[in-house]
């Protein structure tokens, strides 16, 4: 591909940022999650005061309004410099855009401050009965004269421990409502009755929590859009989420690792012709993920992606890294992981977190059929 003139001096600029700031084997130094809290955090202020922070957001957000083709360089030179991703992810990518959209002017006076690294936020979706069906949520809200009174309980929630405000779902209409009575809340964890427990993940890290909310008063004016009408911004979110930069950071990661089990290959003398036949199919596969994502990135910036679009995007990616999972443990084995560090343990376990996470594989196979296909959802009516 052809660079144009400003798309190589976007990558020159980010090359040199991240020559001077990203510390090599930073992922080693902390002992505790905790620990790499902390720095994830300072690191945000970091990009911030590189004027990195928040590349993708439109210049009039604050951002640098990055094209389809400067998008997937960021993503490129991130994994180039293995670069922290930083704390509020889920802030910059995904609460922001509701604010801009949906938000009051008085909720968007909280974008600098994502920006700038001073607030992190989390989402607090998935719930112990509802995870990919989100319109199956319980947590509850009652308006009481100037409040909404909160009480329900969250599950998943990433970065809760460390996140200062969180965007949550919540059930303002019937119980049975499903969709038509959901609404969106900006809720300040440090209010009384809320509780974040940290779960811990078969890697022995704790990003992901539990989180209890016990009659929390949140103000009225924290509720995002219209009562009850929180759906069609959930439905905007969960397309960010699973969107064409968040695939191309997972193909990044699914190239270092697959690179890794080249040179692990051309290393062995037990390497036969069925190992390099499987790595042959594996490079296909990786290489379809790069397609498909810089096609979404590139449609999705004109306008004309179509709807369900990205679920095939985000299935193929994560499916991908599956099989290359598989391949690790059933081609490789000993081979592999008895030669390597640790962290080829923990991306053959991450293989497995990201065909749920952002929407299980059989919630995106579900939604092509629906929006792309068409097919009937085959539920039976009860009278």
């Amino acid at each position: 591909m052809e660079l144009t003139e400003r798309q190589r001096a976007f990558r020159d600029e980010l090359r040199a940022f991240y020559a001077a700031e990203v510390e090599p084997g930073w992922r080693e130094r902390f002992a505790t999650f905790d620990e790499l809290g902390g720095y994830l955090r300072d690191w945000e202020r970091v990009l911030h005061r590189g004027g990195w922070s928040v590349p993708t957001w439109p210049a009039a957000q604050g951002g640098r309004g990055a094209d389809a083709v400067e998008r997937a360089i960021f993503q490129e030179e991130t994994a180039r410099f293995d670069a922290p991703e930083g704390l509020n992810r889920l802030g910059k990518r995904l609460v922001a855009p509701v604010l801009w959209q949906y938000g009051t002017p008085a909720q968007q006076e909280h974008l600098p401050r994502i920006k700038a690294g001073e607030e992190i936020w989390c989402q607090g979706f998935s719930e112990p009965d509802a995870g990919s069906d989100l319109v199956g949520i319980r947590t509850r809200a009652v308006r009481d004269g100037d409040d909404w009174i909160v009480t329900g309980r969250k599950i998943w929630t990433s970065f809760a421990q460390f996140a200062d405000w969180c965007m949550l779902l919540v059930r303002t209409g019937e119980p049975d409502s499903r969709a038509e009575g959901i609404s969106v809340l900006l809720v300040d964890l440090r209010s009384p009755g809320i509780e974040i427990r940290p779960i811990q993940t078969m890697q022995g890290r704790d990003e992901f929590n539990e989180v209890t909310f016990d009659e929390v008063r949140v103000p009225a004016d924290q509720l995002v859009g219209e009562v009850d009408g929180g759906w069609q911004i959930v439905r905007s979110v969960l397309q960010d989420e699973r969107g064409a930069d968040y695939c191309l950071a997972r193909y990044q990661d699914i190239r270092r690792i697959f690179t890794d089990v080249v040179t692990s290959a051309q290393q062995s003398s037990r390497t036969t012709s069925a190992h390099l036949g499987r790595l042959g199919a594996d490079y296909a596969r990786i290489y379809g993920i790069q397609v498909l994502a810089s096609d979404l990135l590139e449609r999705g910036q004109d306008g004309a992606a179509p709807e369900g679009f990205e679920s095939i995007v985000k299935l193929y990616t994560t499916e991908t890294w599956r099989t290359l999972g598989d391949d690790q443990v059933r081609v490789w084995g000993e081979l592999y992981f008895d030669a390597g560090t640790e962290e080829r343990w923990h991306d053959q376990a991450e293989s497995r977190h990201y065909t749920i996470s952002a929407g299980t594989s059989e919630i995106q196979r579900n939604l092509i059929a629906s929006r792309i296909l068409e097919l009937p959802s085959g539920r039976k009516r009860v009278a």
